[in-house]
């Protein structure tokens, strides 16, 4: 729990290829939450087996003071509320908290204090905590890397780069 599921023995992959080398592991790590549900009666004969569901991933989780906040989670109750714009979450150091929330926003509509307010009322609303809106930055493009998936160490160090105190633009 709080690490993910690991696999050994046959059912392991063979090989893994990672930053240009191949790996044969003996043991696979795979970093995602996943939970048990019920087994199901199979109808065909064969033995009913438990059902493993995907619930997110574990390394996308970031520890703020004690409490622990999924980015995912964010993200997605982000574009529910406003959903032509792109959101892309990431845990920045604060030397208070231990890590804060950073928010790279490509927002759908010219960016305003408004909207920055707007975001920060829908996170509090949902996750009842009040995050740093210094570090909700708008972007033109949110930071991918080579395979196109979102690039949250480069997202991270955006807002790492940019200074804490909040200065809101009229």
């Amino acid at each position: 729990p709080g690490t993910g599921l690991e696999f050994s023995g046959p059912q392991t992959c063979l090989a893994l290829i990672r930053e240009g080398r191949a790996e044969f592991p003996k043991k696979v790590l795979i970093r995602d939450r996943i939970a048990r549900r019920a087994p199901v009666g199979a109808t065909d004969g064969t033995e009913a087996r438990d059902r493993f569901v995907f619930e997110g991933r574990t390394d996308l989780v970031f520890n703020r003071g004690g409490m622990k906040f999924s980015l995912e989670e964010i993200e997605r109750t982000l574009r529910e509320t406003f959903p032509a714009s792109e959101f892309l979450g990431v845990a920045v150091p604060d030397a208070r908290l231990g890590e804060e929330l950073g928010l790279l926003v490509r927002p759908a509509v010219a960016p305003s204090e408004a909207f920055r307010k707007a975001i920060g009322v829908a996170l509090q609303t949902r996750f009842h905590a009040h995050f740093n809106p210094a570090h909700i930055l708008w972007v033109a493009e949110l930071p991918t890397n080579a395979a196109a998936k979102p690039d949250r160490g480069a997202g991270a160090r955006f807002v790492a780069a940019r200074p804490a105190e909040y200065h809101p633009h009229p």
